[in-house]
């Protein structure tokens, strides 16, 4: 019967479909048969990934909806891929300058504080990574106490020394020159900050691309805000200022909301504000944090975004806040790798690097420790008090400590 069938029906992808089907003979031959005869009465539209075939007895306005359908599609996946395209010319156009200058005194050590670690990682480079994973091509390291142990720690960054440490204003203006032909968005970040991430700060960037306000300011709602600058609002609710702890009033110290010292500029605004920045304070310093008042002044939008989790914010300042900024990180990827189907009988024992794989089903007990660039297969067994460096184990490995 297959033999009959006229060449043009045959031909359609919907016959050749049934053809190479796996039916019986005599079933084959009558579907084709039958649809031999329907076929003037078929309509198909031809969709993104198949044929589909409407009954006879469906009117014309039941393919264009087809086709308008398929239209849609396109035009969306469009629209997505000029969103993306979008998102890569935002972060071609952003640059980042890290604050590490600083001496830390109350670290109590003769190190720099941004070369103190956490999981064998100095802090400085947790930001400087956080701004790469953000996709900020040009990142710029500023550096003054210890530079000799910093800038080997940031070799993948522009280093800028600030010879004398008079504040944070001074500190991004000794970055002018290396930003003279820039003009974009620009992330200032604190050295000492470890735990922000990636997409805290492609966040920033894009409410100030959209905005193109002169700043948006980071900040965070906390219980304990002493040490803080204060995020002074107007009774619109709009950012007026930043005001240090030691110059804010007594009512002003009652303000919960913080400045976290993380900031997106209008790289030419910020430039042209610093000129005009005082060191009429308590501190005598140049602060930052004045430049928002001046933007405002000129008419220039100032906003903040109030970042979701407050620990990314957290500054390490002391032995204590080191360990807690250890502590909350270790949680955060503790917490990833038990998501993605690894058993950690006591996370809170638990010790795994940044740059440590392990494969799902894998179980970790207490005192375990991974440091470098470990991978752990899937179904391996890492007994107590396991400590591996850089190590390989293939999958179902089981490891104790005799």
């Amino acid at each position: 019967m297959a033999s009959k069938l006229s060449t043009k029906s045959e031909k359609h992808p919907v016959f050749l479909g049934i053809r190479g089907a796996l039916w019986p003979p005599l079933i084959r031959a009558l579907l084709l048969l039958l649809l031999s005869r329907r076929t003037r009465n078929v309509i198909f539209a031809k969709s993104e990934n198949a044929y589909l075939m409407v009954g006879g007895l469906c009117r014309r306005n039941t393919r264009v909806q087809i086709l308008q359908r398929t239209q849609q599609n396109k035009t969306m996946t469009k629209r997505s891929e000029t969103q993306k395209q979008k998102r890569e010319r935002r972060f071609m156009n952003t640059a980042a300058i890290v604050l590490a200058a600083g001496e830390g005194s109350r670290m109590k050590s003769k190190h720099s504080k941004v070369t103190h670690c956490i999981l064998e990682k100095p802090l400085v480079r947790w930001v400087v990574d956080a701004a790469k994973q953000a996709g900020v091509e040009k990142v710029i390291t500023v550096v003054g106490h210890g530079r000799a142990e910093v800038e080997p720690l940031v070799g993948d960054t522009v280093t800028v020394v600030q010879e004398q440490q008079l504040g944070t204003a001074n500190a991004v203006s000794v970055c002018k020159e290396a930003l003279a032909d820039f003009d974009g968005s620009l992330l200032v970040l604190t050295g000492d900050s470890p735990l922000v991430t990636a997409d805290t700060l492609r966040a920033l960037v894009q409410k100030r691309e959209e905005s193109q306000a002169a700043v948006v300011v980071l900040t965070m709602v906390v219980d304990d805000p002493f040490g803080y600058g204060r995020i002074v609002r107007d009774a619109q609710g709009n950012v007026e200022r930043i005001v240090e702890q030691k110059d804010a009033t007594p009512e002003q110290q009652a303000i919960t909301e913080c400045n976290s010292g993380f900031y997106c500029f209008d790289a030419k605004a910020l430039f042209s504000a610093l000129e005009q920045v005082k060191s009429n304070n308590s501190q005598g310093e140049y602060y930052l944090t004045d430049v928002l008042e001046i933007a405002r002044e000129a008419g220039r939008g100032v906003l903040a975004q109030v970042v979701e989790d407050p620990t990314e914010c957290l500054g390490v300042n002391t032995r204590v806040q080191l360990a807690q900024a250890a502590k909350k990180m270790q949680q955060r990827i503790n917490t990833a790798h038990m998501l993605a189907g690894v058993t950690m009988v006591d996370p809170d024992q638990v010790w795994v690097s940044p740059e440590t794989t392990i494969g799902m089903d894998t179980v970790i007990y207490p005192g375990v420790t991974l440091l470098g660039k470990c991978a752990i297969g899937q179904d391996c067994i890492l007994g107590p008090n396991s400590h591996l460096r850089d190590a390989r184990l293939e999958d179902g490995t089981k490891h104790f400590v005799s």
